[in-house]
């Protein structure tokens, strides 16, 4: 039901591990191109809530209610 949303952050989880693990070693993530494209991507899809849309519907509404308010 709300696995769209358990993905996004697993994804989100992965990208900062990733981020944090060139950090350390003093390398900036967003020079690595592939890294910086999933950081983008994922900005931009985090918080989403249309990927509930099909899957949860009714929290779907509830969500988009809340948004309205």
């Amino acid at each position: 039901m709300l696995e769209p949303v358990f993905l996004q952050v697993v994804n989100a989880a992965q990208l900062l591990g990733e981020a944090t693990k060139l950090i350390s070693q003093g390398r900036n993530p967003l020079l690595n191109e592939k890294l910086s494209q999933e950081i983008m991507k994922n900005l931009k899809t985090v918080g989403c809530i249309t990927s509930l849309e099909v899957a949860a519907p009714k929290t779907f509404q509830y969500f988009s209610q809340l948004e309205k308010n």
